[in-house]
């Protein structure tokens, strides 16, 4: 029998994949998401929605932006236009303006622009209830088969509309400009850099603040479908940069994740989010092998929303910390346990059902490294050989704060620089923390 989640959100029996077009809105986080809503299985794909008030307890509102016969709505954005610079506002919307989707047309084989994809424009007048297509899409033809995912911020010191758009086969990110949303300006491309195994995609420039300052510097968020950390699978790299307005430049060589196991992917961030909060949100999945799950209660989840911050790092520079944003007394079903390896243990700490003990998680400190191993309680099928994710650990005492709900786990460590989630057994309700404690040190 299967346990469902309380924190995480989940569609259940119909598929679902990135989130895409987040958004605050008068104390509403409005979740858009990747949702096929006629099956299990990947296909007719448009933008699902769900809201929140806290992030964690999620309300289901249907189908906002729908496929059609003939093109499927991909990853995008949603931004609010109180100057109602792209002509869509209408007086029902008062002095706020409209909320406009700027999202991928993926062009369906029939359709006169079969095999390509485009940018394209979509209106609500309902608070982000339904979208409706603009008339003139597409507002960004490049004539190419793979160009997609835009997200969209307003530079309010230049008025104008600042787009990141990823060439996945390129392994880039190309920026435009617009003073409408309809006409857009090529400023400049970044890429590649890093992690170029597999496709670019969903990108995000992020202002994120510098902890403990009131400095902020530019993240670029990229999420590469294969060549991740664990197995080449899915996952999101990050770049700490500068950006002029124009061109985006890395001040780093290295490959930056953002998480560390085998689930974590499409991480983007809430447009407008209060207080000058950085707030992620990504799918808790993996192409390796998403679609081999169908015959689970569900496919897959969100992880927990997550505030990002730089901080500083003995390796070299700024990193991102994630801090998971956790209900102030956590509910039934939610397990959350805190403990710390001290620099040179070796030590297991284990999550088991209590119901069943064989039914386990482990993450064993040793060597420098942590392995978090689910060999005991993956799901069916996941491969054996993606059963283990492994992370080298900072050279000093470390923190770790475990996140377990049913199907995922999500572990944070030395206060959230380095993260790791992994889906587990539907059915494994990991409610139990032991900690096996270490040989006395020499």
């Amino acid at each position: 029998m299967a346990v469902w989640p309380v924190a995480h959100f989940t569609t259940g029996a119909t598929w679902m994949n990135d989130p895409n077009g987040m958004i605050h809105r008068d104390g509403v986080w409005h979740l858009y998401l990747q949702h096929n809503p006629h099956g299990r299985d990947w296909g007719s794909i448009g933008w699902g929605h769900a809201t929140s008030s806290d992030l964690l307890t999620w309300t289901w509102r249907g189908h906002a932006l729908p496929a059609t016969p003939d093109e499927m709505s991909f990853s995008g954005c949603v931004v609010a236009d109180p100057l109602d610079t792209a002509g869509l506002a209408t007086p029902a919307d008062g002095p706020r303006g409209p909320l406009v989707a700027v999202f991928t047309s993926h062009h369906e084989p029939g359709s006169p622009r079969a095999g390509t994809e485009t940018q394209s424009l979509a209106v609500s007048h309902d608070e982000g209830a339904t979208f409706t297509r603009i008339a003139d899409n597409p507002v960004l033809d490049l004539g190419k088969q793979d160009s997609r995912d835009p997200k969209v911020r307003w530079d309010a010191a230049a008025r104008r509309w600042l787009m990141a758009l990823a060439e996945p086969l390129e392994r880039r990110i190309a920026f435009w400009t617009s003073p409408d949303l309809r006409t857009w300006t090529w400023l400049s491309a970044f890429g590649p850099h890093g992690s170029v195994e597999g496709a670019w995609e969903c990108p995000d420039l992020v202002h994120v603040p510098v902890a403990g300052t009131d400095e902020r510097a530019w993240v670029l968020l990229v999420n590469v479908d294969r060549g991740g950390p664990q197995g080449g699978g899915s996952a999101t790299q990050y770049v700490v940069g500068d950006f002029d307005g124009t061109t985006f430049r890395a001040r780093h060589d290295d490959v930056r994740w953002l998480d560390h196991g085998h689930d974590h992917y499409a991480a983007v961030t809430f447009t407008d989010a209060p207080d000058g909060r950085v707030v992620a949100l990504a799918w808790a999945g993996s192409w390796l092998y998403a679609r081999d799950l169908l015959d689970e209660p569900w496919g897959a989840t969100m992880t927990l929303a997550r505030d990002l911050e730089l901080v500083p790092s003995a390796e070299g520079g700024p990193v991102l910390r994630s801090t998971p944003v956790l209900p102030a007394a956590t509910p039934p079903g939610l397990v959350v346990h805190r403990a710390r390896a001290a620099r040179g243990d070796a030590r297991t700490f284990v999550l088991h059902a209590a119901q069943d003990p064989g039914t386990a998680l482990h993450l064993e400190v040793a060597g420098g490294r942590l392995v978090v191993d689910r060999s005991r309680c993956a799901p069916r099928a996941v491969p054996a050989t993606l059963h283990r994710a492994a992370v080298d650990l900072p050279d000093r005492d470390v923190d770790l704060l475990v996140v377990a709900d049913a199907g995922i786990v999500e572990v944070f460590v030395d206060d959230g620089r380095l993260t790791l989630t992994e889906q587990v057994a539907r059915g494994a309700l990991l409610d139990t923390f032991v900690d096996h404690g270490c040989p006395p040190r020499t």
